[in-house]
């Protein structure tokens, strides 16, 4: 657990938090940054702007502190906890003969925590605020000569803010952190000002994106959602309005958010697995909102909420970054990445319908049958035609990026299963092969072939031309919820055959 000794949470950091800083080759909010520095060290999304600046007001009480986030692997191999203090990094002999090259084997946690201590080390210094606008823009420690008129006012007031910071004046250090952020956009008004004189409109959404978080209210919404809808299923037929009014809350908070983000990024929000979780997440709610039944909404609403909820978990970077070149194309992302993410947007739903359905088979058979052959059915039927597109969206974007249709990698081979694995649902559906508790099973368990080609090729076999996507983390947790559906599935696959449900 982290202490963190700040002076007050009644500080006004909002001005600070404003200040644009250019970072990872694009000019963003100081808070954004912050959060971006602290997940970077500590793995969570907790800590921002205060940190930052008490790493620079005083770097020397942060050198015993664990902080310092350690990989499961160097836990193992340097025999250190899961937070280190940057001083025990230094101590430790294996991580020092590995930075200094005497051991051979190349080790990503090594590497991801020596990279974090660099980060503390300019963080610290004052090397890692690039805070002084230019071609390219420079730290604060690298302000030039004092001819530089806005180099120097963006020291001076720095330096003010941050000698008011330790010596605990509020009243002076807001006023020297709203000086700060005048004097960097004074330094360079015509990207980073607006045309009313104040701060610019991007900057503004995204320094609102990171304080409001519209995902949080958008799962909040999700959740009641549920709530409502189970009730009225229930019986209280009276909360059908309120369930109603919620879910759509939801769904614009949802929706605000996308907008805001792609607003702000300049492209189509569905670049890294934390975007497509959320795109997935709206793309159940647009088939629920289509649709129009309660079961439907309410399973919708769960599956909403769970999507967004894991995108807001410590796993998944939810900064905005450059783009790898081949990915730099909103037309094909657009095209080929919003088609094919929708596809399993369908295949949750159906999944989640399904198990619904045999939830209730015992107690409901006739609406359980006929929610499995017009619903589901027709939701399957609409998610195999969105991959089929895609995959052969992206085939087209791979020929004109790296001049071939197809190359057995392993995106696209996960794609093509889980197209083939619904189509021959279908077929088998269609031709009388599978009754309706048999298609409701096959539907539950196929759902195992999306999550491989969605997450299992990033962060499990990390291998191939998509490496823009590779990642780690969260195995565990992917692998007990296919378990644990798995087990759902069994276990009412026995009670529906020991009682003969198999209508």
């Amino acid at each position: 657990m982290l202490f963190f000794m700040f002076y007050s949470l009644a500080w006004s950091f909002q001005s600070l938090d404003l200040v644009p800083v250019q970072s990872e080759g694009r000019v963003k909010p100081f808070i954004v940054f912050a959060h971006e520095v602290m997940f970077t060290l500590t793995a969570e999304k907790k800590l921002g702007s205060e940190a930052l600046l008490s790493f620079m007001a005083h770097p020397h009480d942060w050198e015993d502190r664990a902080f310092i986030f350690v990989g499961p692997d160097a836990q193992k191999r340097l025999k250190l906890g899961k937070l280190v203090s940057p001083r025990a990094l230094m101590r430790n002999d294996v991580l020092g003969q590995y930075a200094r090259g005497i051991l051979k084997e190349r080790v990503p946690d090594f590497d991801a925590l020596l990279e974090r201590l660099h980060v503390f080390r300019q963080i610290s210094s004052g090397e890692g605020w690039m805070m002084v606008p230019g071609e390219p823009w420079h730290a604060l420690i690298e302000t030039g000569s004092d001819t530089d008129l806005h180099s120097a006012l963006i020291r001076r007031a720095f330096l003010e803010m941050l000698r008011a910071y330790t010596e605990k004046r509020q009243d002076d250090f807001a006023r020297a952190s709203a000086g700060l952020l005048q004097s960097v956009i004074a330094a360079d008004p015509v990207h980073l000002a607006s045309v009313w004189g104040g701060i610019s409109l991007r900057l503004v959404t995204e320094y609102g994106l990171e304080v409001f978080r519209p995902y949080r209210f958008a799962w909040i919404m999700y959740a009641l959602s549920a709530v409502f809808y189970g009730l009225v299923l229930a019986g209280l037929r009276r909360l059908e309005w309120g369930a109603r009014s919620i879910f759509f809350a939801g769904c614009f908070f949802h929706a605000a958010g996308m907008l805001l983000r792609a607003f702000v990024a300049q492209r189509p929000p569905v670049t890294n697995m934390y975007e497509s979780i959320i795109w997935v997440g709206f793309g159940i709610m647009l088939f629920a909102v289509f649709w129009q039944k309660r079961l439907v909404q309410c399973v919708a609403s769960i599956l909403a909420c769970l999507c967004l909820l894991a995108a807001d978990s410590a796993l998944f970077d939810d900064g905005v970054h450059p783009l790898m070149p081949v990915l730099r194309s909103n037309y094909w992302l657009t095209v080929h990445v919003l088609t094919i993410t929708l596809s399993y947007a369908a295949f949750a739903l159906a999944m989640g319908l399904a198990n619904a359905a045999l939830f209730f088979w015992k107690r409901y058979p006739v609406e359980a049958i006929a929610l499995v052959q017009t619903t589901v059915y027709r939701i399957v039927q609409i998610g195999v035609i969105l991959v089929a597109a895609g995959t052969i969206l992206g085939g087209i974007w791979a020929d004109s990026s790296w001049g071939r249709f197809w190359g057995w990698d392993p995106k696209e081979v996960w794609a093509l299963i889980t197209l083939l694995c619904y189509a021959a649902i279908l077929h088998a559906r269609f031709v009388g092969w599978m009754r309706p508790v048999t298609f409701a099973i096959a539907i539950s368990l196929a759902f195992v072939s999306v999550i491989m080609a969605w997450y299992g090729v990033n962060f499990v076999l990390g291998a191939g031309l998509h490496s823009y996507g590779f990642s780690q983390g969260g195995q565990g947790g992917v692998l007990g919820g296919v378990l644990i559906e798995c087990a759902y599935v069994l276990w009412r696959y026995l009670a529906l055959e020991k009682e003969r449900k198999f209508l």
